[in-house]
């Protein structure tokens, strides 16, 4: 009986500390656990979208007026000499001159420079044109052709040339002359008496050489005043102007020689 006494009285000891350390006596002496933190949320993942292609606006362009267009010629000219320029025949007339005993009609004309080289200024296309300047054998006048652009090419003579082609001919008639009247008097010596042999050679000698000298002389100062004339031409080649007197006229008057 005792056994069993004991027995009954050990049991509870047993039982009830077991019961306490079972799940459900836990679960109803201990304090409760807190809440787990929540799971954080799956990361999402933004896709940016490329941005819309730029519209490039053009630039806006500023209203500039352009020039209006040249009125008549466009002139370009190209000359040997930076002194030729070109004129306009503006105006002109008849001047009188009366002296003692002589009386002079002589005509003027008025002229007008408009550019020189390069030029490059519209002209009005139906003026009358001259190259002129210092120094410059002045031509004759000239009208343009009636094109947009004209190309002028200006071969320019110069007075020294046409001064130093007059005095040479000038000489070189004098000789001429002097010789024909040499050889003239040469031959009628010759022809006359023989005693005037010595002097009918000497006067043939003297005659040809002054020939031949007037001949050179003259020669070259025809060649020097041709060369001396100012000549104008287009860029296809054709010639507007020459110089004054393009043609030299010798004529051997009572006043002397004239050109």
């Amino acid at each position: 009986m005792r056994t069993l006494r004991g027995l009954a009285l050990s049991l509870p000891c047993i039982v009830f500390p077991s019961l306490l350390w079972s799940p459900t006596a836990q679960a109803q002496f201990l304090p409760p656990r807190p809440p787990a933190p929540p799971l954080p949320a799956p990361a999402t993942v933004v896709v940016t979208p490329p941005p819309p292609p730029m519209m490039v606006q053009p630039y806006p362009q500023p209203n500039v007026a352009m020039p209006p267009a040249p009125a008549g010629t466009l002139v370009q000219m190209q000359s040997n000499d930076l002194r030729a320029t070109l004129s306009q025949l503006r105006g002109g007339g008849v001047m009188f001159a009366i002296g003692f005993r002589h009386a002079a009609v002589r005509n003027y004309q008025t002229w007008d420079h408009i550019c020189r080289m390069p030029c490059g200024v519209p002209v009005d296309p139906n003026g009358i044109y001259s190259i002129r300047g210092a120094g410059i054998v002045a031509t004759d006048g000239f009208q343009l052709p009636q094109t947009g652009v004209v190309a002028l090419s200006v071969n320019a003579g110069h007075r020294g040339v046409r001064s130093g082609g007059v005095v040479m001919t000038t000489f070189g008639s004098i000789h001429t002359v002097v010789g024909i009247v040499f050889t003239a008097i040469g031959a009628g010596l010759s022809s006359a008496d023989a005693k005037y042999a010595d002097t009918s050679r000497g006067m043939l000698i003297a005659g040809g050489v002054n020939l031949g000298v007037g001949t050179l002389l003259m020669a070259g100062g025809i060649a020097m005043i041709v060369y001396s004339h100012t000549r104008v031409t287009t860029s296809d080649g054709y010639t507007l102007a020459l110089g004054k007197d393009s043609r030299p006229k010798l004529a051997l008057t009572a006043n002397g020689l004239r050109f």
